[in-house]
């Protein structure tokens, strides 16, 4: 028999060797599997062919499964060999490898262990939406739709598993993004204007001074008419860019627009409903 390419990794004579439908070959031991696989404890009751040679242990050959994906699978089935600092970010391009390995060897018990051991939410939403678990699914969705934007591998897989919980998923971001609580952001302007905006007296400060410096005797006095301006535009519906690009427009000086500028993001991003209250409003949009 041709020498076998085994993972450095997972190397423990004694233990059982798997081999990846890439070849490269793994010894895990069987009780983690029998334990966790109703397809493992059924194979351990098959007898193996006899082997051409006594010396050479049989191989046990897992078509289904890419050398990547089963390490991962083997790592998180060995807590005590692989504690959970070392099952280090898993690229998102191989996470369908593991759920076709979930399904085709019934180790649902890997995406519960990778649900719990992940620290990026988006493999924690994901494997929760694998499992149908609608409890996990909403407890991630909560860092899910304060995330900046969802990976394209992450999207394309969800399309791909679920179609439905994708379709919710995003409607719950996009309400996240662009709704505005008006009494939030008039507190928070306020006091944004009064504490953290308050020296920037006079307009700008610019000398000579900038040619709107007349209109108001502080920063205060512009912000408090903006922040005015800026409710309307939030009733009628705008979205936070609109309102921001709106209420800056109108001033003529660049460097007080863009002080401006800045106390309204501050402000609207403090103004946004908490995921808490958003997946309460759409409760009875089911996820699947």
């Amino acid at each position: 028999m041709a020498s076998l390419n085994i993972d450095p990794d997972f190397n423990t004579p004694g233990h059982p060797i798997f081999q990846a439908a890439d070849g490269v070959c793994f010894r895990f031991p069987w009780e983690p599997l029998v334990t966790n696989s109703s397809f493992f404890r059924d194979l351990t009751s098959i007898p193996l062919p006899p082997c051409d040679d006594p010396d050479t242990q049989e191989v046990i050959p897992l078509l289904s499964a890419t050398s990547i994906a089963l390490k991962l699978v083997f790592q998180v089935l060995s807590p005590n060999k692989w504690p959970r600092q070392k099952v280090k970010p898993f690229p998102y391009e191989h996470l369908e490898e593991v759920f076709i390995i979930a399904d085709a060897y019934d180790l649902n018990a890997v995406l519960e262990c990778l649900y719990k051991l992940s620290n990026d939410p988006f493999v924690v939403f994901t494997m929760a939406m694998a499992l149908r678990d609608v409890a996990k699914i909403e407890l991630a969705a909560h860092a899910v739709m304060r995330a900046a934007q969802i990976h394209p591998e992450i999207d394309f897989l969800l399309w791909i598993k679920s179609p439905v919980a994708r379709a919710k998923l995003h409607r719950l971001r996009e309400y996240h993004k662009t709704h505005i609580t008006v009494k939030l952001f008039k507190h928070k302007a306020k006091i944004l204007a009064l504490s953290k905006y308050h020296l920037f007296n006079k307009s700008c400060r610019r000398e000579p001074p900038c040619s709107p410096s007349t209109k108001w005797d502080n920063f205060c006095s512009l912000a408090f008419k903006e922040i005015t301006r800026a409710i309307s535009f939030i009733e009628a519906g705008h979205g936070p860019q609109v309102i921001i690009d709106a209420v800056v427009a109108g001033i003529g000086c660049p460097t007080c627009a863009g002080r401006m500028s800045q106390l309204m993001s501050d402000a609207v991003g403090s103004a946004r409903p908490g995921t808490d209250g958003i997946l309460k409003l759409h409760h009875f949009e089911p996820w699947f």
